[in-house]
């Protein structure tokens, strides 16, 4: 700019002076750049000298660094950097940063700030590289090399332009030193005439240190390489800097300036190189190998109008050397810019907050002469170029006024009111314009809204009900989805034009069931008003059972609506209360609450009713929290099941009634539970119900199950029933010599009631035995005597109205045998050597023998015993028939018992032949002899008598298995109740006097001594034995015992039976036992029965019959007796058994 115009510059505020409003001022203030965020400025009142209440002052338009506080206070808003070109374009050595800003007090008063930014040193010396290689030539001894200088934004002393030192580091020191002629330039020399020599140092380091002059002193280093070479003895001289006019419009690439140089050296230290040494200057321009400066970025010559450009011309020897020059550009500025048009809506109070940078104007309607914007011009230009114009366009200068307040601003304002409904918003165009050759205008267009006053209250529509009904929506699946559901259809108006209404429930619990949805308001122009509608909703679940009774199932709360608030903020409104009535719909099953267990005694009439368990409930109970007729219950018997009380492994767990007519139980509709028919709890303890509650009378009905637990309670109306023993008068058999205080054996009453606790109690005592009070158990008091003991037993079930049940016990106390009845063990190992060599030589003949054998057997099966279908017995044989009487070896004796059948009939004459075998086989001859046709004679005789007798069943035990021998079983004795069937735990007959000192117990009780007795013979079995396990389930019935020569004691089961047998008249005297290998006198059978039959110091005990035939014994082994019944053999099978069994070896 021309010196000549600054004053008038000067001059330009007083000349506007009276174009601005009546009231302006200017204040200016100093701070340093990177102050403190919020910061205090100044005090723009204080600076005004103004007295009484600070006013308010806003910044418009806003400014980006600083804003003003409600005490006046211009405060620091951004970080301020003085070397920032967007804070302080133009900024430089000599050009000071300043930034303005208007403050406006009210909407007429403005106020010009003035800041101005003071540098710091915040900023240390940058070197254009870290470090320089430089070259110095052998020799030479007038060195001088150009350094790049250090750059410091900081200005003044901060900078290094002032007060900026440099100091030189060197590793040999005091060989070169620093020159600095001229301030823009530094150089590198020798310190005096040093020698520099190639041979002795090719390489120096040097370290470059630039300080700025701050009082906080910043410093920076570069390294300098200097390298010797060999020497370039001359150095570029520039001739001629030629410098164009540049103007701000000049092409990318356009020519700026010409340097003319040359080099004296020859060669490539004749070829010079051209650079620009400032970085900043080197992206604005450009220069080639021939010298020409170039424009490299486009220019703004109100940004920058001046350039200093320094150059280094360098030649290419060895070493190179540089010549430094420099030139200067001016930029002149050209009318490339128009104006730009900026637009602020003021904020104030009765307009409401605008909205900063935009074209649009928000103000009141009917407020003429309000103040709209502020309205600034701006250009980029310099000059008449950037002094700019604005007017409105003539249309609107009708309406609005531009008035300038300053350089490029202007305030527009209203010149009339505007009518809201009549022109709800004017479009004002502003033109702007500069000064330039030739001009260059720009236009905006700013809309400027006026805003509806609120000067009318809303009210609802007088058609919209305030009373409704609607049926409860509890959430239930099995009733309709209300939710959403439109209640009520809410109607307002407003007479305000476009005025929007909102409407609100109140806070009350009864409104917390409802929300107001689509809601929505528009103006209408036939009615010149503004209608607002919305849908009053169901949003949550409405349970009308929970709603308190005193409230009559009504919902109450009030609706309020609201209009839109102006700037002003007036706002109005307007409520309503409304009635929701609440229909009950049954949307609740039923629930059958405890007590869900029930109790009746058993012996409770038809008709009685149970009572609930804990309390005593007389009906079942229920919840349905629906009302009226949808909450009353009704109850109905589903099902009915019964427990057994006591089931076998076959018995189901539960019994299903499926007939009404079969139940014990019914339920009424009210829920009592009442027994139908007599109840028994030994056979059902527990019945459970399947009750179904429902609502009879509502519609829908809806139900619930439940299932009912019905104890019987237990009454004493069942006596104890005796298990063991079963009948009164069995029999227990124990030896003389069982131990005291051992248990002999146990009897045993089962009560069916649940509460019975059974003791037992010896009737008159016994001086030999006792009976434990609890277990039951009959113990040995003292050593007892021989015979039968018979114990009276009563057990009593001790509970209330106590049932006793008596019964008898006989303990049958015998004396062992005191002569040897085992084989002695050489005995044994004896029979085992010779049977192993018998069995060798037996193998030679087996086929002949067995052939002979097998017609024998033909032959004394048609001579002999033939069977009969009727079931008879056929012939015996001749009078020649009976077992052979050869001698036979005491190791293969066999004995042979015949029994008479009592199956066959009372008349008949068939017999059962029991063989034992001593070691060998039992033989037949076909003539009997006279022993054997004695005692058949003997058996026929006394067969009516053997009616009433019972036999042992024998059990053998070899090798630790058990095999059971089963006799006939004849019918029971006429003293003695009925046994058939029935499994006897004690009934075992010894013979006093020819058992060798064995005795036997089953059952229940009963002992054995040491004294076992034992078969005589080898070490196999028959392989005609059946396991004791396939028969156990047979019955016993009596017991009998065999002597070898034919003495039978019987089973002592009654007094008579005992005395017959003592008296020698026992029927079973008929039994004849034959034993081959022994001599014929011990074979016979006393015919006198027992009293003249001498003691038989070795006789053993013979198995009787099974049921499916004769068994033979083979080997050793120990026999127990059990007593079965006899009838579960066919009798043909026993018969051709019998037949099937003689053999004749």
């Amino acid at each position: 700019m021309a010196p000549g115009l600054r004053p008038l510059l000067a001059l330009l505020p007083l000349l506007l002076l009276g174009a601005r409003p009546a009231d302006s001022a200017e204040v200016s203030y100093r701070i340093n750049e990177e102050s403190n965020l919020r910061a205090t400025v100044g005090n723009i009142w204080k600076s005004l000298a103004g007295s009484g209440p600070v006013p308010a002052f806003s910044i418009v338009p806003k400014s980006a660094y600083f804003d003003i506080d409600a005490d006046g206070n211009v405060r620091i808003g951004a970080r301020i950097d003085r070397e920032d070109p967007v804070a302080c374009p133009g900024a430089s050595e000599s050009t000071p940063c300043v930034i303005e800003f208007n403050a406006f007090r009210g909407a007429s008063s403005r106020i010009l700030v003035r800041v101005t930014i003071d540098d710091i040193n915040d900023n240390s010396p940058v070197f254009k590289e870290p470090h320089k290689i430089l070259s110095i030539e052998e020799g030479d001894r007038n060195f001088r090399h150009p350094l790049d200088l250090a750059t410091d934004a900081d200005i003044g002393d901060n900078g290094m332009a002032v007060r900026g030192k440099y100091y030189l580091q060197e590793d040999a020191g005091g060989i070169f030193a620093l020159a600095q002629t001229d301030p823009g330039f530094l150089s590198l020399t020798l310190n005096g005439q040093p020698n520099i020599d190639y041979e002795a140092e090719r390489q120096y380091n040097l370290t470059l240190t630039a300080c700025d002059g701050g009082m906080e002193q910043r410093c920076s280093s570069q390294l300098l390489i200097v390298q010797v070479k060999d020497r370039n003895d001359n150095s570029p001289n520039v001739t001629r800097i030629s410098v164009r006019e540049v103007s701000e419009n000049l092409a990318i690439g356009g020519l700026v300036a010409t340097i003319e140089a040359h080099d004296r050296d020859s060669g490539r230290n004749a070829e010079l190189d051209f650079s620009i040494t400032d970085p900043e200057l080197a992206r604005v321009f450009d220069i080639d190998r021939a010298g020409r400066v170039t424009l490299k970025k486009p220019l703004n010559a109100k940004k920058q109008a001046v350039y200093e450009v320094q150059l280094m011309v360098s030649d290419n020897g060895s070493p190179r050397r540089q010549t430094p020059a420099k030139f200067t550009v001016q930029v002149s500025d050209i009318n490339d810019h128009a104006p730009s048009i900026e637009v602020s809506p003021m904020s104030a109070t009765d307009v409401g907050q605008q909205p900063q940078q935009s074209n649009d104007i928000l103000v009141a309607e009917n407020k003429p002469s309000a103040i709209l914007a502020l309205i600034e011009a701006k250009d980029d230009d310099l000059g008449d170029n950037a002094r700019v114009e604005c007017q409105l366009a003539s249309h609107d200068r009708k309406g609005f006024q531009l008035e300038g307040i300053g350089k490029g601003q202007y305030m527009l304002h209203l010149r009339t009111a505007f009518d809201y409904e009549n022109s709800p918003a004017e479009s004002v165009r502003i033109n702007c314009q500069d000064f330039g050759r030739p001009p260059k205008n720009s236009t905006k267009s700013v809309l400027v809204r006026f805003r509806n006053v609120n000067e009318f209250q809303p009210r609802f529509d007088d058609v919209m009900p305030t009373r409704t009904s609607v049926e409860e929506t509890p959430g239930d699946s099995s009733l309709p989805d209300n939710l959403g559901r439109t209640v009520l259809a809410l109607v307002a108006e407003d007479r305000d034009r476009n005025d929007v209404m909102t409407f609100s429930l109140d806070d009350s619990p009864d409104a917390a069931f409802f929300e107001v949805a689509n809601a929505a308001s528009s103006y209408s122009e036939s009615r010149g008003l503004t209608e607002a509608r919305a849908e009053l909703r169901i949003r949550s679940p409405i349970d009308r059972d929970t709603m308190p009774e005193a409230g009559g199932g009504l919902l109450k709360f009030g609706v309020r609506l609201v209009d839109t608030a102006d700037a002003s903020g007036v706002q109005h409104s307007a409520s309503v209360s409304l009635t929701i009535s609440i229909m009950d719909v049954n949307d609740n099953r039923p629930e059958i609450l405890p007590p869900l267990v029930f109790r009746l005694r058993e012996d409770s009439r038809p008709g009685s009713i149970a009572l609930g368990w804990p309390g005593e409930a007389q009906q079942l109970a229920s919840l349905d929290k629906d009302q009226g007729v949808n909450g009353q219950v009704f109850y109905r018997l589903l099902r009915l099941e019964a427990r057994p009380t006591q089931g076998g492994p076959d018995s189901p767990p539960l019994v299903v009634f499926d007939k009404p007519e079969q139940w014990h139980f019914n339920v009424s509709e009210k829920g009592a539970i009442l027994s139908t028919g007599k109840l028994d709890r030994e056979t059902f303890e527990l019945y459970t119900l399947t009750v179904l509650a429902y609502n009879k009378l509502a519609r829908p009905q809806l139900n619930s199950t439940a299932r009912i637990s019905v104890e019987l309670i237990d009454v004493n109306d069942n006596p104890p029933e005796w298990f063991f023993p079963a009948e009164r008068g069995q029999f227990v058999n124990i030896s003389s010599a069982h131990s005291l205080n051992e248990p002999v054996t146990s009897v045993e009453a089962r009560d069916r009631d649940r509460l019975s606790n059974i003791t037992y109690t010896l009737v008159g005592g016994s001086q030999y035995f006792s009976v434990d009070r609890i277990t039951g158990q009959v113990r040995a008091l003292r050593a007892l005597v021989p015979g039968l003991h018979e114990l009276s037993i009563r057990a009593d079930d001790n509970v209330q109205y106590n049932h006793a049940v008596h019964t008898t016990l006989i303990v049958n106390v015998i004396q062992p045998s005191r002569a040897a009845g085992h084989l002695k063990d050489a005995q044994l190992n004896l029979t085992i050597i010779v049977s192993m060599v018998i069995a060798t030589a037996v193998i030679s003949v087996g086929l002949v023998f067995a052939i002979v054998c097998v017609r024998r057997r033909g032959s004394s099966g048609d001579s002999g015993i033939s069977g009969h279908d009727d079931g008879g017995l056929g012939d015996m044989g001749d009078e020649r028939g009976g077992f052979l009487a050869e001698e036979f070896d005491k190791e293969a004796c066999q004995c042979q018992c015949s029994l008479p059948d009592m199956d066959i009939g009372p008349v008949s004459t068939d017999h059962h032949m029991y063989s034992h075998l001593c070691g060998g086989t039992a033989k037949f001859s076909d003539s009997g002899t006279a022993g054997f046709g004695q005692r058949l004679q003997q058996q026929q005789q006394q067969q009516q008598q053997l009616q009433h007798q019972h036999f042992a069943m024998t059990t053998f035990n070899h090798n630790d298995s058990t095999y059971d021998l089963r006799p006939a079983a004849p019918p029971p004795m006429p003293s003695m109740p009925p046994m058939m069937d029935q499994q006897l735990r004690n009934e075992v007959v010894i013979n006093q006097q020819d058992l060798d000192g064995d005795s036997a117990d089953s059952g229940r009780g009963g002992s054995e001594d040491d004294h076992g007795s034992h078969l005589l013979g080898g070490l196999r079995t028959s392989s005609q034995l059946h396991h004791h396990l396939h028969h156990h389930h047979h019955h016993l019935h009596a017991a009998s015992s065999f002597s070898n020569g034919g003495g039978v004691l019987p089973a002592a089961s009654s007094a008579s039976a005992t005395s017959a047998a003592s008296a020698g008249s026992s029927s079973l005297s008929a039994a004849a036992c034959h034993c081959a290998g022994i001599p014929e006198e011990e074979n016979s059978s006393c015919a006198g029965g027992e009293a003249d039959c001498p003691q038989q110091q070795q006789s053993f005990l013979p198995p009787p019959l099974p049921p499916h035939g004769v068994v033979e014994f083979h080997g050793g082994g120990t026999l127990s007796r059990q007593t079965l019944t006899r009838q579960q053999q066919p009798q043909q099978q026993r018969l051709n058994s019998f037949q099937g069994q003689q053999r004749i070896c």
